[in-house]
């Protein structure tokens, strides 16, 4: 016991060796560098928890935008969120459950591998649809979910109030009215009751709003020099511009998505034929070449057909065509008039007005003509001369 002793006295004499330095450096490296791991993990840690939570927070905020909106603009996609959120993306997707619902997933991925993703179901909302009717007394502007229920009265003039034209953003409705003598062209907020202004004030009478898609201009009829003409509207500058020649009828006009082109109706020597003319103004292309009554044009949301009513086959059926006139396609089989087709602004159903029960009702149907069911279902039976006609969606 005193000898052993007696050798750590003299080590600690002498000092540590080298391996023994070398041995403790590499252990305090080795403390060192795990410290630093589990340092470095925790702060990965850290950074991934607070990225999550990140991500979990703007799904939330997306969604609770989404809910704030109709169900009929939400659409799929993908995009990214704007500072101080760099970094982060987000994706929707929508599933149709059928029974009138769909859920909506939001998603939002980030940095650190952070991904969140939030779940819901929404009834899917009807469309609206606008119409005149007279089913009050004098025509006034009704809406109606395409569901037929009780239609809401939306106009309250003791003067007849025709033709509404939903604004593509659904805030604004024109409107034909003689509240002021002649029919003119009115606007009012798409809102029961609400105050409506004149827009178009035309010494022979304006007739057939149509709003292009941006919301920013309107093309209506109206004669000028002996002939209807299609004039357009600017309605921040107030500017009208004649875009016709004005040497022969020219009605009806309705916009093609992008604003480029109108399709009118052009009075010819055996009927009328539908055709495309630049907005800006110019010769018409003929699309039909039918003779006959061609009338009632009407583009759908992608442009790529036009759709019309033409008694080419002995009474009014609804038709479409390509704009460049190939592909006629019939549509409604009808011993009664058919008539007025608008496309819903997701192109999947066709709003029109029929005589098939007997008086002019509102029917909807799928694009190729199929599954067509009457709006609004009356538990009384209605007599002449009641009518539901001048169909508008809302979008």
């Amino acid at each position: 016991m005193s000898c052993f002793a007696g050798r750590c006295r003299d080590m600690g004499r002498r000092g540590l060796s080298l391996v023994e330095v070398v041995m403790a450096m590499w252990l305090l490296l080795l403390a060192s560098v795990l410290a630093f791991a589990v340092l470095h993990r925790t702060m990965k840690e850290s950074r991934r928890a607070e990225h999550a939570t990140r991500a979990a927070y703007l799904a939330q905020q997306k969604m609770e935008s989404l809910m704030a909106m109709p169900l009929s603009v939400v659409h799929e996609g993908r995009g990214a969120f704007a500072a101080p959120f760099e970094g982060y993306h987000w994706t929707l997707s929508l599933k149709n459950l059928g029974d009138g619902f769909v859920v909506v997933s939001v998603r939002v991925e980030g940095p650190s591998e952070a991904a969140y993703m939030l779940q819901t179901q929404r009834r899917a909302q009807l469309r609206r649809l606008w119409f005149a009717s007279n089913r009050d007394g004098l025509s006034q502007l009704y809406r109606v979910g395409e569901d037929g229920q009780e239609p809401e009265r939306m106009t309250q003039s003791a003067y007849s109030d025709s033709s509404p034209a939903v604004s593509p953003d659904g805030t604004r409705v024109a409107f034909v009215s003689n509240r002021s003598g002649r029919p003119q062209i009115y606007v009012m907020a798409a809102q029961q009751s609400s105050p409506a202004w004149m827009l178009v004030e035309a010494s022979q009478g304006a007739n057939e709003p149509a709003w292009r898609a941006d919301g920013k201009a309107l093309a209506y009829t109206t004669y000028d020099r002996g002939y209807a003409q299609v004039f357009v509207v600017d309605l921040e500058t107030r500017k009208h511009v004649n875009v016709t020649d004005a040497t022969r009828h020219v009605t009806a006009p309705a916009w093609s998505p992008d604003g480029r082109r109108l399709a009118v109706v052009v009075q010819t020597t055996d009927g009328s034929q539908i055709a495309t003319i630049p907005s800006s103004g110019g010769l018409p292309r003929t699309v039909t070449r039918t003779a006959g009554w061609n009338a009632m044009p009407c583009f759908s949301p992608d442009g790529r057909r036009i759709a019309f009513m033409s008694n080419r086959d002995g009474n009014p059926e609804l038709y479409t065509v390509d704009p460049d006139g190939e592909r006629t396609q019939r549509v409604t089989v009808c011993v009664a008039y058919d008539g007025a087709p608008r496309f819903s602004s997701d192109g999947k159903k066709l709003l029109f007005w029929s005589e098939r029960g007997g008086l002019p009702e509102l029917y909807v149907a799928n694009p190729d003509g199929t599954a067509v069911v009457k709006v609004i279902r009356k538990s009384v039976p209605v007599r002449p001369p009641y009518f539901e006609k001048d169909p508008s969606w809302e979008p």
